[in-house]
């Protein structure tokens, strides 16, 4: 019996939800994927179907969150008139939100794996990373075409590093202690004021320039002048070839 699309995304959905309570009550290590399957309600070998390791299940947590978040943010009623950093602010905060019932299993995610396995955690989320900047790149491309700010040099370094500011900003969550996580909206509001008056001022863009300026005037005109001194010592006068060689002698 062929299964549809749409009960496979719901079994997906059962199990990623199933390794959260799962993984959250035992501990990574400790947590099994019979257990998993088990709260889901599925067979063993159908978990396996969907997810071949346990760490394929914390990555697809991550994005099937990413993908609630699209949804809650395009719910939102006049969200396309926010500014950008009003829009930011928002998608960080509803993903917290978001991740908040599961707090104890994101913490055991990044201690257990995210913290331990750079290498592996970073292949393990390029869907998720690739979604992400899909959706910063929407919210940047409609920044820029309303005259916001200048469309940032470097796009792509520019969504790594915030995407490295949303991981950080999820670990600073993870540690906040403070009532309703205030120190986290805090943090938000004084960093993302920094973000917003960084973009505006365009000071990025000069710094690009200024960089090209001295590569181009500088330093590749070293690098070319150097080179073309060495080519110059190459080209002096050279000894006859083979001179002086027994067979010249006549031996």
């Amino acid at each position: 019996m062929k299964v549809s699309k749409e009960e496979k995304q719901k079994t997906h959905r059962k199990l990623v939800e199933a390794a959260v309570h799962v993984i959250a009550h035992h501990g990574f290590r400790n947590a099994t994927m019979r257990e998993i399957a088990e709260r889901a309600h599925v067979g063993e070998a159908t978990i396996y179907k969907y997810f071949p390791t346990k760490e394929s299940l914390l990555f697809a947590y991550f994005q099937l969150r990413l993908d609630d978040l699209v949804e809650r943010l395009k719910a939102i009623q006049d969200f396309d008139q926010y500014s950008f950093q009003e829009q930011f602010q928002v998608l960080l905060e509803t993903q917290l939100a978001a991740f908040e019932p599961d707090r104890a299993f994101i913490r055991t995610a990044y201690e257990g794996v995210f913290l331990t396995n750079w290498i592996g955690a970073a292949a393990g989320s390029k869907a998720t990373k690739d979604r992400f900047f899909e959706i910063v790149d929407d919210l940047v491309t409609a920044a820029v075409d309303v005259g916001e700010f200048e469309e940032p040099p470097f796009k792509k370094l520019f969504y790594e590093l915030l995407w490295d500011y949303m991981i950080g900003v999820t670990y600073y969550w993870l540690e906040d202690d403070s009532p309703k996580y205030a120190n986290t909206t805090q943090m938000l509001d004084k960093s993302l004021a920094v973000l917003d008056a960084i973009l505006k001022s365009r000071i990025l863009s000069r710094f690009v320039d200024l960089s090209q300026f001295l590569i181009r005037e500088h330093l590749l005109a070293k690098i070319q002048k150097t080179s073309q001194e060495t080519k110059a010592d190459r080209l002096g006068p050279k000894r006859k070839f083979m001179a002086g060689s027994e067979s010249d002698k006549g031996l």
